[in-house]
């Protein structure tokens, strides 16, 4: 008898299933449908922290395509340069150097380029000035001193 009555009583399937719906109910009643305020504060610095990041890194990519654009311009523009050097006769070929800042030569601008030292040394000042305003170098010299840095730019050194 004893036993018996330390037992916890036992609960019937109708007062466990009303229990539940009581649970469930009360739940229910208590749950609204938002976020509690912090926490909706706190996703919104989540989502502008996120596009913060996605900005910088669309920067951060742009600005390593235009770092290796101009990088791979700068060995075109040295290989232009050393091949000119490596000219062994006036009348080798001389190749026209890129302009670093958009890539294009003065051939595809359709400015006059010579194709040796011969023709480049018998160019009219009208023609060197076009080629050193193409490269951005100054004009403020005279016929010789253009042409000489107009040579020097391109690596023609014979």
């Amino acid at each position: 008898k004893l036993l018996a009555m330390m037992d916890p009583p036992v609960a019937s399937q109708e007062e466990v299933t009303n229990s539940k719906r009581r649970k469930h109910q009360v739940e229910s009643a208590n749950f609204d449908e938002a976020a509690p305020l912090w926490a909706q504060q706190m996703q919104q610095q989540m989502q502008e922290q996120m596009t913060t990041m996605q900005q910088q890194m669309t920067t951060m990519q742009q600005q390593i395509q235009q770092q290796m654009t101009m990088t791979q311009q700068q060995i075109q523009q040295e290989s232009e340069r050393s091949m000119n050097r490596s000219r062994r006769a006036n009348r080798d070929e001389i190749l026209p150097v890129i302009r670093l800042h958009d890539g294009q030569t003065p051939v595809a601008s359709r400015i006059h380029f010579p194709k040796d030292q011969t023709e480049l040394e018998n160019l009219t000042v009208a023609n060197v000035n076009n080629l050193l305003t193409f490269y951005g170098l100054p004009t403020n010299c005279n016929e010789r001193a253009k042409k000489d840095r107009l040579m020097r730019f391109l690596g023609v050194i014979l």
